[in-house]
């Protein structure tokens, strides 16, 4: 079992390193992005097909005009089960081409895959915390040997 509070402590990391990345880009975007306004035009289709059962996820495309006026298109990792977004409609978007990137100007676009893996990573220190002192209070951990309670 020591093993497995090891693997929670890695994958808090690797969580907490996704989070600091994802704010690093959004913190750029917001320093030297430049703004467009965006159309949706079209939805990419993702389909799971697991566990016997079809799920589709809509994932928003849009389209904005750069600052040399070429026509450029954004896919929203923000999927969704349903169609809810209406064709034509404007969103503000934030666009970096020295780092590649762009995202939807609000604060949830912006900062939203920071706060799930900051969220997931405390998940799993919590757990992994809970599990140490489950341990420590089992045991009553002395200088001569450890005796059960």
């Amino acid at each position: 079992m020591k093993y497995l509070d090891y693997f929670l402590i890695i994958i808090s990391i690797a969580f907490f390193c996704g989070a600091y990345y994802e704010y690093g880009i959004s913190s750029e975007l917001i320093k030297n992005g430049v703004e467009a306004e965006a159309t949706f035009v079209d939805y990419k289709v993702s389909v799971d097909r697991s566990k016997g059962k079809e799920k589709k996820s809509y994932y928003p495309i849009y389209e904005y005009l750069d600052d040399s006026n070429n026509v450029l298109e954004y896919v929203s990792n923000e999927g969704s089960s349903s169609m809810n977004v209406d064709i034509g409609s404007k969103v503000n978007l934030l666009y970096s081409k020295e780092i590649n990137q762009a995202r939807i100007n609000t604060t949830w676009g912006l900062y939203s895959l920071t706060a799930i893996e900051i969220f997931i990573g405390l998940i799993s220190i919590s757990v992994m915390l809970f599990r140490v002192s489950r341990k420590n209070t089992q045991f009553n951990i002395g200088p001569n040997k450890m005796k059960r309670t």
